[in-house]
């Protein structure tokens, strides 16, 4: 296994070890709160900070270094051999993606709806957050902290091509892939005899972005 591989690994373990704590000390065992999760995840990253400082200033130069590019996000440098990890993990998540399609789709119709129909919605939760999990760890582990790409890929996606579940499965992975695509395309010439962070440029695309979803989400509570 080469060093990307451990580095996901290490991902992985990390916030599946963070999801089942919260998992098995949870109150309600038949329902897992995806919003307390996504809000918890804030201090995961604070946690984490202490070792990622340590490794920059303990590690070795080369080390610091690496761990500076992935913090900045890129993927400048990648060859197959790294590549070759992320497929089979994704390749994975993807898998069990498809396989809860039936599920996803009955939780979009609301969590009590989907109980009453006889679905398990805590377990169905768990195995969907694995597979998020799975497949945006090996992601982040190969490119980096480039972020805000799963926020704006699945509304182009949506907005694009509906709201099948197995349908946007597949265009919201291939809107990320161009769309990372295009911004690390700009990062590389907007700036003559450098290259710009390819997270930072992602960050000036979808910081709008998340105020646009925002406020629109604000305008459609209020007129309710």
């Amino acid at each position: 296994m080469g060093g990307i591989s451990i580095t996901q690994l290490l991902a992985m373990l990390t916030v599946v070890m963070f999801l089942a704590m919260m998992v098995f000390t949870r109150e309600d065992k038949n329902r897992l709160y995806v919003q307390y999760i996504l809000l918890s995840f804030p201090f995961l990253a604070i946690y984490l900070l202490p070792g990622t400082l340590a490794m920059t200033t303990f590690g070795t130069q080369l080390m610091a270094q690496g761990l500076y590019l992935w913090l900045l996000g890129g993927i400048s440098g990648r060859n197959w051999q790294e590549l070759i990890p992320t497929v089979c993990y994704t390749s994975v998540g993807l898998i069990v993606a498809f396989a809860a399609a039936k599920q996803l789709n009955l939780l979009a119709l609301g969590e009590e709806t989907a109980s009453s129909l006889g679905l398990n919605v805590g377990r169905c939760q768990l195995v969907i957050l694995a597979a998020a999990v799975l497949l945006a760890s090996s992601a982040v582990a190969l490119s980096g902290m480039v972020g805000f790409v799963g926020l704006v890929a699945p509304h182009l996606s949506r907005r694009l091509f509906g709201r099948g579940v197995r349908l946007q499965l597949v265009c919201s992975g291939l809107t990320g892939a161009i769309l990372v695509l295009f911004s690390d395309l700009l990062a590389r010439t907007l700036s003559p005899g450098q290259e710009l962070p390819l997270g930072t440029l992602m960050a000036l695309i979808g910081g709008p972005f998340f105020i646009y979803l925002l406020s629109y989400s604000l305008d459609q509570v209020q007129s309710h």
